[in-house]
């Protein structure tokens, strides 16, 4: 599969007033690690990082890490971002993985489980969320969940739709370490206690 991380630093700035120091953390710190822990895993064919910087300098070497310039920073709906992406790229996955590198301790494993699923037919879409799906009804998912952090697309279901939750839908419930996400200064410190404490 292939992994795509959607960034821009003018959204981030406007939307969570993201000091440059945090940005500058994200992209030094956290954004290197991520994508060593990505491209070593034998599931994860490519990684394409479409963003309004250039990652080159932190991003280390890796064949599988492609960066591509965009220009998003207007666009405030996902959906917009996800069909320039898909535009700009031309994009060949029928399988889309869309990953939100806010949430650095996303399981690779869920993930793939949502990949297979989606590309197996059995889901249009699928995220991952806070709480477990059993029992909960398509139509309720949009309301109860948050497509922010991770969301797997059937391609030509969501140029279909425009949308990134697509009935049939499927959603995995997350662990606290996987919500943890990295908005404000405060949760670079438990990103760091994590990172230092061997839990991922």
């Amino acid at each position: 599969m292939v992994i795509t991380l959607l960034f821009n630093s003018k959204y981030l700035k406007k939307q969570y007033k993201m000091e440059h120091s945090d940005l500058t953390r994200l992209t030094r710190d956290v954004f290197p690690m991520l994508l060593e822990r990505l491209s070593m895993d034998w599931r994860v064919d490519g990684i394409e990082i479409f963003s309004d910087i250039d990652f080159s300098s932190e991003i280390g070497l890796s064949s599988k890490i492609i960066i591509i310039k965009s220009d998003t920073g207007k666009m405030t709906r996902a959906e917009d971002v996800i069909l320039n992406y898909i535009t700009e790229t031309q994009c060949k996955q029928e399988t889309i993985v869309i990953y939100n590198p806010l949430f650095p301790f996303i399981s690779i494993d869920k993930i793939d489980l949502l990949f297979q699923r989606v590309g197996n037919g059995f889901a249009n879409s699928g995220i991952g969320s806070y709480f477990d799906a059993q029992g909960v009804l398509d139509v309720n998912m949009a309301k109860y969940s948050d497509r922010g952090i991770f969301a797997v697309i059937n391609k030509a279901e969501f140029l279909r739709k425009n949308a990134r939750l697509i009935a049939p839908a499927d959603i995995i419930s997350l662990s606290a370490l996987e919500l943890v996400s990295l908005r404000h200064e405060q949760d670079y410190e438990l990103y760091g206690l994590i990172v230092n404490s061997g839990l991922i």
